[in-house]
């Protein structure tokens, strides 16, 4: 639990620290490979398809060097401590996955931003909808 928390913090303060900001979100990243994953609503568990894919990207990003970020995102409902938290939550299960594979903890970055405005009256159908979405970024 304490190397949990200390993982946590490092990743946190290296997306507070990060002088080269290129999003707003903290990420170093000017371009690079994109991918996302789809969470369930309230959920930051990992299907195993997510975990084989994140484990490749990872063994990648460690052999490459690369940067890594993590790109949050607040839902437009709901309260939001509660939403920051999950969103912290998905990036950290996923965090750990690249640290597991060799990734360094320098490389990471954390990123949550709040979710566009939605238009018109169109109301969410799925969690793709609502943004319940860790993009990752990974790239120099």
């Amino acid at each position: 639990m304490k190397r949990l928390f200390l993982i946590s913090a490092l990743i946190f303060l290296n997306a507070c620290a990060s002088s080269d900001v290129a999003d707003g979100t903290g990420c170093p990243v000017l371009s690079g490979r994109r991918f996302s994953v789809l969470f369930d609503y309230g959920s930051s568990d990992l299907s195993e398809t997510a975990v084989r894919r994140l484990e490749e990207a990872a063994a990648e990003a460690r052999e490459s060097g690369d940067y890594v970020c993590l790109l949050g995102r607040l839902e437009y409902r709901g309260v939001p401590a509660e939403q920051g938290l999950e969103a912290l939550d998905r990036a950290k299960n996923v965090g750990e996955i690249f640290l597991q594979e060799g990734v360094s903890p320098e490389k990471i970055y954390v990123g949550i931003k709040a979710q566009e405005a939605l238009t018109g009256f169109s109301a969410p159908q799925t969690a793709a909808d609502e943004r319940h979405v860790l993009e990752i970024v990974v790239g120099r």
